[in-house]
This record gives structure tokens, C-alpha cells and sequence, in this order.
């Protein structure tokens, strides 16, 4: 059996469960591609504000290159762009550890921390979702890549 995130699932708890798990995923995965898809919109309409595009409208226009990108199974060409990305989130990460060192410094940093509730229960299901969001990938790759090199 090929060892992957179902496979573990089914081994560890049956068939049932195996489907029952499918079915988290292809439901997690359809919302995660929803909100890729308004995430993508809502910065399309701010980047080009000139256009007077609808975000709807925006999501309309980015179906065919979407629908023509997935009808690829090599997307390796996407790599450098992807690296980009990354690159452009430490960038924003940094800025904002720059802007709040200047701005608080470190005491009034460390004061902020102290001072600020880990866990706000009204924004808490939007944190986990952007957290399980980004882990969706890692976590069920890993078995796969695993299986793949073995």
C-alpha cells in the first residue's frame, strides 16, 4: 500500500475512516481554493484600482489561466515565482519587525507581548484555519515524498 496520509488513516482506523478523511481533505482543499481565489481578487482589485473591476469579476478572469495552469501536471515553471513569494514574505516580515522596533522599541515590544492575549476567542477560527491552511501542504506531502523515495 502506498503510504500517504489515507493510507496511514485507514491502516490505523479502516475503510471508514479513510473516507471519512477524504472527505475532510477534498472539502478542506475546495475551501482553500476559495479563499486563494478571493485573496487573489481582493489584491488584484486593490493592485488595479484604475479598472473599476468587481472582485467577482476578478476571480472570472483568473478562471481560465487557472483551469489551463491545472490541466498541467508539470507546474515546475511556477518554482521561480513561488521562491519570489517566499522571498517577498520574509521582506514583510522584516518590515514589520523594523517598523515595530522603531516604533515601540524593545521594551514597549516586549510589554506589547506580555500585555496581548495569545488566544482571542473572537478571532480564533480564523487562526486556525490559516494555520491548518498553511500546514495543509507539509502535512500531507510529507508521507507522500516519503512513499516516493523509498
Amino acid at each position: 500500500d502506498l503510504l500517504d496520509y489515507n493510507g496511514v488513516v485507514r491502516h490505523a482506523l479502516g475503510i471508514r475512516a479513510e473516507y471519512v478523511s477524504l472527505c475532510a481533505i477534498i472539502v478542506s482543499n475546495f475551501g482553500s481554493n476559495i479563499a486563494f481565489a478571493l485573496f487573489i481578487a481582493t489584491n488584484l482589485h486593490q493592485f488595479v484600482p484604475a479598472a473599476h473591476i468587481d472582485e467577482w469579476v476578478w476571480v472570472l478572469l483568473c478562471a481560465p489561466v487557472w483551469l489551463a495552469v491545472s490541466c498541467r501536471r508539470d507546474v515546475s515553471f511556477l518554482a521561480p515565482i513561488g521562491v519570489l513569494g517566499l522571498m517577498c514574505a520574509v521582506g514583510f516580515v522584516g518590515i514589520m519587525l523594523a517598523d515595530t522596533w522603531t516604533t515601540l522599541g524593545w521594551t514597549g515590544f516586549l510589554r506589547w507581548v506580555h500585555d496581548t492575549p495569545q488566544v482571542k476567542p473572537r478571532t480564533l477560527p480564523i487562526a486556525v484555519s490559516i494555520s491548518a491552511f498553511c500546514n495543509e501542504g507539509v502535512v500531507l506531502m510529507a508521507l507522500s515524498v516519503e512513499s516516493a523515495m523509498a
